[in-house]
């Protein structure tokens, strides 16, 4: 198996209006509840506008691509204090392309599910990344307030 790298985003992640939405119905009104865990997918869009869903992503598709799961805790996020403003970072999650390649990864996002879900937030890779046969890609991201 070979690593082909480890790869962040460019800027500042978006943080989409549904997203922001569900956060604060956790964390002001209990409307909603945390789930188990989010999910780290890619998608071939080169970016997404705050007012995007899940709906407007074009998922990348491949033998053995899924999107990665993070618990949703101190285990699978860290907050950090940046003086000025507060953000989080997520574990480095892995994707392995099984049999054959994926389409041309442009974008990493976090998800409330695994399949479709709540859009939380989506960021542009440093580069396009084709994942080919037998390769990982792993892949770091964090939102910052």
């Amino acid at each position: 198996m070979v690593d082909i790298g480890a790869y962040e985003y460019v800027s500042e992640s978006e943080i989409h209006a549904e997203g922001l939405r569900y956060m604060m119905e956790i964390a002001f009104s209990e409307e909603d509840t945390v789930p188990v865990d989010f999910y780290v997918g890619l998608a071939t869009n080169p970016f997404l506008e705050e007012s995007d869903t899940v709906a407007e992503l074009t998922e990348v598709t491949g033998t053995g691509y899924s999107r990665q799961a993070v618990k949703s805790s101190d285990v699978g996020f860290t907050i950090s204090d940046f003086t000025t403003t507060y953000g989080v970072r997520l574990d480095t999650v892995t994707f392995t392309a099984s049999a054959a390649d994926w389409d041309a990864a442009k974008l990493a996002f976090i998800s409330t599910s695994d399949v479709v879900g709540l859009l939380i937030t989506s960021a542009p890779l440093s580069i396009t990344v084709t994942v080919g046969s037998g390769e990982t890609m792993t892949v770091s991201m964090g939102i910052k307030l």
